[in-house]
């Protein structure tokens, strides 16, 4: 264990704190896919259109439209301000705002049980309890 420690002591300068609310993965990646990205503007503009599409692959899948664009566009406005700003403090700031990290979070676990569900096949063998892959999405995704 401590020589791990060390390695990491050795890799990493800092850490950085995530609220601990059962969304810290999706709250941490969204973060650290952004703050690595934000001098990669090609990047920010492919997970934008990933972003913006997303939304019709839902309403495919049974999600409700109108509550979708709401969260949408408020992924698409931190991942605009990241394209625009190009600052680590102006993305913590938004990150440390509930009101934009929790609709992030929102979306990425739309992005997972979308992805889940197109491939169900593969995924449903993963299941327990007989559940079929949407009602699996439907308590743990959203």
């Amino acid at each position: 264990m401590f020589v791990f420690l060390k390695e990491l002591i050795q890799k990493y300068k800092y850490i950085r704190r995530t609220r601990g609310d059962g969304n810290c993965f999706y709250r941490a990646f969204a973060f650290g896919y952004l703050e690595k990205n934000l001098h990669n503007a090609n990047e920010l503009e492919r997970f934008r259109q990933l972003t913006y599409d997303l939304k019709d692959q839902l309403v495919k899948l049974g999600y409700q439209e109108f509550t979708l664009e709401d969260v949408r566009d408020v992924v698409i406005e931190v991942i605009d301000n990241a394209r625009k700003e190009r600052d680590e403090k102006s993305l913590i700031e938004h990150f440390c705002s509930l009101s934009y990290s929790d609709y992030f979070v929102a979306y990425l676990r739309l992005f997972v049980s979308a992805y889940l569900q197109m491939n169900k096949d593969f995924f449903e063998n993963f299941i327990e309890d007989g559940k079929s892959i949407k009602q699996f999405c439907s308590t743990v995704c959203s």
